[in-house]
């Protein structure tokens, strides 16, 4: 049997990344058991990489600084993840799982988001962010969800954003809609083989690049391109 996960305190959390600034290194919440984080209006001097871990709860950074990157690549959410109005460079999730919604809203990513292979159970939203980078949700797995108030539909909102780079969809599989409305893309909307169950709606979208379409799987695209 594997050994199991070390199981560390909020307090644990914070004094390790207080020592990872003062040693001028990532601080390493990998491979561990963990609670609900609830972080508001603070700022951090490095890398926090929770890769490979277990969080018995939701993620809530609201109003933070991050000078680095956020890593959650293989890790196991009990529900939320929800980053509002903070500032980052990378936010790292390839092979996440997320038992609820990952929310992005108005917050800053200086490079990017990457969310390859994740499995999210409800809504994946990135309504207001700023991303200098580019959105990587290639083989993303987005469904619905059953709570106790009802249905969250497995739906994509990427609403009045602004993105310098491409958003990559290729071989994403969303069982709701997708909707890019009053959003900024730079470079390229790619949404080679994507599949979803409900609309795409593209309605006042700014695209500077291209619009990849082949192969996408949708009830009906709406493509008002500004």
């Amino acid at each position: 049997m594997p050994d199991p996960l070390q199981r560390l305190t909020i307090e644990d959390i914070l004094f390790e990344i207080r020592q990872a600034e003062r040693e001028k290194r990532e601080a390493d919440l990998s491979n561990k058991l963990l609670p609900e984080i609830s972080i508001s209006g603070r700022t951090f001097n490095t890398n926090l990489n929770f890769s490979g871990s277990t969080i018995q709860g939701a993620i809530y950074f609201n109003n933070c600084i991050i000078n680095g990157d956020i890593k959650f690549n293989d890790c196991l959410i009990y529900t939320t993840i929800y980053i509002n109005e903070c500032e980052l460079n990378n936010f790292f999730g390839q092979n996440i799982k997320v038992r609820e919604v990952i929310n992005f809203l108005a917050s800053k990513i200086k490079q990017d988001i990457n969310l390859t292979k994740a499995l999210v159970k409800g809504f994946v939203g990135l309504n207001r962010t700023e991303i200098k980078g580019s959105v990587i949700l290639d083989n993303i797995q987005i469904k619905d969800i059953l709570t106790k108030s009802g249905t969250v539909r497995g739906d994509l909102y990427i609403r009045n954003a602004n993105v310098a780079g491409n958003i990559s969809l290729k071989d994403a599989y969303i069982e709701g809609l997708g909707s890019f409305e009053d959003s900024v893309i730079q470079k390229d909307l790619d949404l080679t083989r994507a599949r979803f169950s409900e609309i795409v709606d593209l309605s006042r979208l700014a695209l500077n690049g291209q619009a990849i379409t082949q192969d996408l799987v949708c009830k009906n695209l709406l493509a008002h391109l500004n």
